[in-house]
């Protein structure tokens, strides 16, 4: 059978396989936060007050995210493709549920494609039967199947703009041809990149400094015009974020520092906090295995071939150490969505890195890890199986007050659009200033 004929197939076959398999996660209840990007799938608010605060006398009120406004609009222009066949109002809050957590799902989908891509095309990775094996169990994992039909923008946009990124220089890594195809290519994944969240951006400045100093320090080859190229594209990106909504891109900023101050590692640190930290971690530790699984085994590729490595290896290597420690020192809260970046990232390191056959003391540790992650999706799933609901529970329908306005959370005010509300996660002391600054006062839901 020809090679192209037959990737062509399999990718067909892995992506019905990754809807078969997140079948019953779409029919999960949606909870959380998840009304909030209901809405803005959905619904398209304008910037840059993306997020449903309240809805007051029949008005719609939003507020600011508090994150670069791209990441909103990317979101919110997918929705408005979708809304080209779907008419949402039509459809029952079960048949909703699903379709929201399908399309969220496609963004990973999409990454997984290039990934399964780029290990069937090129034959330059070493190790590669005992790498696919590896690669189906990080699909099988918690943090890929659960995570991929979340509603959030880390499990999302993010894959989407650092895989994109990331098989950029994958492809010019293993492409020997250094046609002006392939730099505009790594230009607009530059250019995409510099659309996300900060912390993503902050990450790959560093990444991309030490990346150059480590050149410079072990007299590796820079490849100039690389370099131009993704630090063009980067600025550009940068640039664009910024003066489509300053606001939101530096409130992003005060946030990011908000967290390094109070939730971190960098933080003032006391046996409360080093606890707090400690407890996070271990709370999201089934779901982040496989990234630090991926971190170790791609800084042992990296130190084994440190002076054989090109400026996509070691950036790809850096890039993703970067993205997992930035969030692996923050004791904000216990998701594990903000780690999908650097999932990502990493098994396209991994990838990159594995251009040497294992030794036999890799080849034994490296089926040793295979078997634990095992271990740990066949323990996750036998526990939560039981508990995926197959068909969602409507959600109750809250009558008007005609005296106050009710605190709902973002989810129970999605799916009824009839009645005011005050978002319940704004908390009582906001959500009674907001009340007053709209001449009503704050009623508790019965």
């Amino acid at each position: 059978m020809d090679k192209k004929l037959k990737i062509i197939l399999i990718l067909i076959i892995i992506a019905i396989s990754f809807v078969i398999i997140r079948k019953p996660f779409y029919a999960v209840n949606l909870g959380g936060e998840d009304g909030l990007f209901a809405e803005l799938f959905t619904n398209q608010p304008d910037g840059p007050k993306y997020q449903p605060a309240a809805r007051i006398f029949g008005k719609e009120l939003y507020g600011p995210p508090r994150h670069p406004a791209l990441i909103y609009e990317t979101l919110s222009f997918f929705g408005k493709v979708t809304e080209t066949v779907i008419d949402y109002s039509r459809l029952s809050q079960y048949k909703t549920t699903v379709l929201l957590r399908a399309f969220m799902s496609l963004f990973q989908l999409f990454v997984w494609i290039l990934i399964w891509f780029c290990v069937l095309q090129f034959d330059q990775i070493e190790n590669k039967n005992s790498l696919i094996i590896f690669l189906i169990l990080l699909m099988f994992s918690p943090m890929a199947i659960e995570g991929s039909t979340k509603l959030q923008v880390d499990n999302t946009v993010g894959p989407l703009f650092v895989g994109s990124f990331c098989f950029s220089l994958l492809i010019y890594q293993f492409t020997k041809s250094r046609s002006s195809a392939i730099y505009i290519l790594i230009f607009a994944a530059s250019v995409l990149m510099g659309f996300g969240k900060n912390e993503w951006s902050i990450a790959f400045l560093i990444s991309f400094i030490a990346t150059v100093c480590f050149m410079k320090i072990f007299s590796l080859k820079i490849e100039n015009k690389l370099i131009i190229v993704i630090s063009l594209g980067f600025i550009i990106g940068n640039a664009i974020n910024y003066f489509y909504d300053p606001y939101n891109y530096m409130a992003g900023i005060e946030l990011m520092n908000d967290m390094i101050k109070d939730y971190s590692g960098l933080s003032t640190i006391s046996t409360r906090s080093a606890h707090r930290w400690f407890a996070r971690n271990i709370a999201r530790a089934p779901y982040t295995l496989p990234v630090m699984v991926l971190v170790l085994f791609i800084t042992s590729r990296f130190f084994a071939n440190l002076k054989k490595l090109s400026f996509a290896q070691i950036f790809l290597y850096t890039f993703s150490c970067a993205l997992f420690f930035s969030f692996s020192i923050s004791h904000w809260n216990s998701e594990y969505r903000y780690f999908f970046p650097a999932f990502f990232a990493s098994i396209f390191a991994f990838f990159i890195l594995n251009f040497e056959k294992f030794n036999k003391t890799q080849k034994v540790n490296f089926y040793l890890v295979c078997a634990l992650i095992l271990i740990t999706n066949f323990t996750y799933f036998k526990d939560a199986i039981p508990y995926i609901t197959p068909d969602p529970i409507n959600f109750t329908a809250y009558p008007s007050y005609p005296d106050c306005t009710p605190l709902l959370s973002t989810v129970d005010a999605y799916f009824n659009p009839e009645i005011d509300y005050i978002a319940s996660s704004l908390g009582l002391e906001a959500a009674e200033k907001r009340a007053e600054a709209n001449n009503t006062e704050v009623c508790l839901k019965e």
